[in-house]
């Protein structure tokens, strides 16, 4: 009963927020911050239905729908939000059916929650469920580090101080910062996705020998220098991983 309250209160606050915002756009978007109260309408109206749930439930928070409502908030409209720069050669009809396919996106992602899920299959659970040795997964995590920091390390020859001297400066900066095409060294940039599974590995070694065990408190460390380093491109899809 609560999730079909939940899917009902989703549906209208998205359709209202989707149909205001469309009449809020102005027929000229190109200008920093014209598009902020229609970004504005459109994100309270697919976080109502989520944090309402919240707080009855603050679990409920990270289901599935919850978390793919609040997405286009943070993917797309943060920069609307943010006004921080125009969007020339952008049509008031580019927008307006942008927003339209966020609404209907929203709206699909509701509905098909109603419906009981398929089934996993087996040889994808059978993938998922292989159990490793405590030093096996500390090991994973060492691996991932290090060879995660190679995105950082390598540009800088390997120097930490050098490293950590850009940390926390503008994006381009740093050394290991590139364009959009980049050069021949541009592979560099797809190892710092290992860093990507610290945390995950962090939380599994944790569980199995408690949150004061050494390896514990060594991978808490290295997960939090390579947020660190991740962080420092200002990357917003970098940062939402």
């Amino acid at each position: 009963m609560a999730k079909s309250r939940s899917t009902l209160l989703a549906l209208l606050s998205t359709t209202i927020a989707t149909t205001l915002a469309v009449l809020l756009i102005p027929e000229d978007p190109s200008s920093e911050g014209a598009l902020f109260y229609p970004a504005l309408v459109m994100s309270a109206g697919l976080a109502v239905a989520p944090v309402v749930a919240a707080l009855r439930y603050p679990k409920a928070l990270l289901r599935g729908e919850s978390l793919l409502s609040l997405a286009p908030i943070y993917w797309l409209l943060l920069d609307l939000l943010q006004g921080v720069y125009g969007m020339q050669d952008i049509t008031a009809d580019h927008v307006r059916q942008a927003f339209l396919a966020i609404g209907l996106f929203v709206v699909m992602v509701w509905l098909g929650a109603i419906r009981r899920p398929w089934r996993i299959p087996q040889v994808v659970i059978s993938a998922v469920s292989q159990e490793f040795s405590i030093n096996t997964y500390f090991v994973l995590a060492a691996a991932c580090f290090l060879i995660g920091m190679l995105n950082f390390a390598v540009p800088c020859n390997f120097n930490v101080f050098e490293m950590a001297h850009y940390l926390g400066q503008e994006r381009w900066a740093a050394p290991w910062g590139r364009g959009q095409l980049g050069g021949w060294d541009a592979f560099l940039d797809h190892l710092q996705y290992f860093g990507y599974l610290l945390p995950v590995l962090t939380v599994v070694i944790g569980r199995r020998v408690g949150v004061r065990n050494v390896r514990t408190i060594v991978c808490v460390g290295m997960s939090i220098v390579m947020a660190l380093f991740l962080a420092q491109s200002g990357s917003r899809r970098v940062i939402g991983v």
